[in-house]
């Protein structure tokens, strides 16, 4: 299911709201006004537009590309795939205490900027960071396992090496140093030591991050959150889950 880009033109008024699992979507287009629709059947994909969408998937749904606002993305079943646009977007799959297995988180980009601009002010399941005062965290926050996110293109390195098909292991990190200077690299840190952020339990926060360049943890550096329990996930280039190479995340523990 899209939507012609023809219609949603202003990012601030123009937007769609989908509940699968109740079959109602109303969209809002400044130029065509307000619309309210019983959609019958199950969509195999589903694209978002500029503005900011709200779209709880129904079960059958297989994926949903964000497009470029500031989306509520709610998955509804195991193996969905979300595909980060531009924006702050703010994804769930937990399900009852419990959450959804095999959910792939992907973004295309090919540049650290590009990168940047997808996953800045991201929220998964209740866990983002936007800078040392702005946070959330926490046991069952951000990814979890069972997770797959999906890196794009762009080249990223561990310990001063580029990742390949070659399965690496990212330990946890409670420093501020990456493996080298000059890379993308990526690490898994424990904020605690370092900008003194914990969770509600006094545990430290736990991120993915990826380096600008400079060697150094800083907030100019890219950051995913994670469930603040894992210390390791492995890392190699490989197939993504539509087809194209990609560096790839997985085995969180």
């Amino acid at each position: 299911m899209a939507f012609d880009p023809i219609g949603f033109v202003n990012p601030s008024v123009d937007f769609i709201s989908y509940d699968g699992l109740a079959d109602t979507l109303q969209i809002n287009s400044s130029l065509n006004g307000t619309s309210s629709y019983s959609v019958q059947g199950e969509a195999f994909s589903f694209f978002g537009t500029v503005g900011n969408d709200t779209i709880k998937l129904d079960t059958q749904t297989a994926y949903v590309d964000a497009g470029q606002g500031d989306d509520v993305i709610t998955l509804t079943n195991h193996d969905q795939i979300v595909v980060g646009g531009r924006g702050a977007d703010a994804i769930e799959y937990i399900n009852q205490g419990s959450w959804f297995r095999d959910v792939v988180l992907k973004y295309n980009s090919s540049s650290f900027q590009e990168l940047f601009d997808e996953l800045n002010g991201e929220n998964i399941n209740g866990g983002y960071l936007n800078s040392q005062s702005d946070y959330g965290t926490g046991a069952n926050q951000g990814v979890l396992s069972g997770t797959r996110i999906e890196l794009g293109q762009l080249p990223i390195h561990y310990q001063g090496s580029q990742i390949t098909a070659s399965k690496t292991q990212v330990t946890i990190n409670n420093g501020m140093s990456y493996g080298s200077v000059g890379n993308h690299e990526i690490g898994l840190f424990n904020l605690a030591g370092t900008f003194g952020m914990l969770n509600q339990n006094g545990a430290g926060n736990v991120v993915i991050a990826i380096d600008d360049g400079d060697g150094s943890l800083s907030g100019n550096d890219i950051f995913i959150d994670v469930d603040d329990d894992f210390v390791s996930f492995d890392i190699a280039e490989g197939i993504g889950a539509l087809g194209d190479t990609t560096t790839m995340i997985t085995n969180f523990a």
